[in-house]
């Protein structure tokens, strides 16, 4: 004797996913207005801590939502599996869920692979900015016999560096 029907079972499925998506944007909500309040905090885009742990915890927080979500769909869908719903009720929502947790799954890869791609250009962009700054030395420094620096001609260098070896 099953206690739920099938159609009460999809119903009650249905109602715990729009309250879990209402429940997500309700933090992506909130989660945006912290990244405004920092962006407007720091507008010549300075890195500080906090937003730098902002980042760090952007980033843990999206694997912990997977990570909830997969365990809720296990959870639920065996559930359902041990109340003996119908095979075919139990594909539908089974498949259903599956393909939403997929695309969570998927939408997390690519918002990774976005913030490393653009931490790659960053340290790109920041060390060919500070490698422009950086003066090229062909020449070498040798210490005077009164203790002053003296650029040393490379060709200079060169001949007695020879010499030194024989």
């Amino acid at each position: 004797m099953m206690v739920f029907g099938v159609v009460e079972l999809i119903f009650l499925v249905i109602i715990f996913m729009v309250v879990m998506a209402l429940a997500t944007m309700k933090t992506r909500s909130i989660n945006a207005k912290k990244q405004r309040a920092a962006e407007a905090a720091f507008p010549e885009g300075k890195p500080d801590f906090d937003s730098i742990r902002q980042r760090v915890e952007r980033r843990f927080h999206r694997r912990y939502e997977l990570a909830a979500h997969i365990v809720m769909y296990l959870v639920i869908v065996g559930g359902l599996w041990a109340l003996r719903l119908p095979g075919m009720a139990l594909a539908l929502i089974a498949g259903a869920w599956g393909l939403v947790v997929l695309i969570h799954g998927l939408q997390i890869l690519f918002a990774e692979m976005s913030d490393s791609a653009i931490e790659r250009e960053i340290e790109r962009e920041r060390s060919r900015f500070y490698e422009a700054d950086k003066p090229k030395r062909s020449q070498h420094l040798r210490l005077s016999d009164e203790g002053e620096l003296l650029d040393v001609i490379e060709e200079e260098w060169e001949a007695e560096e020879k010499y030194k070896r024989g």
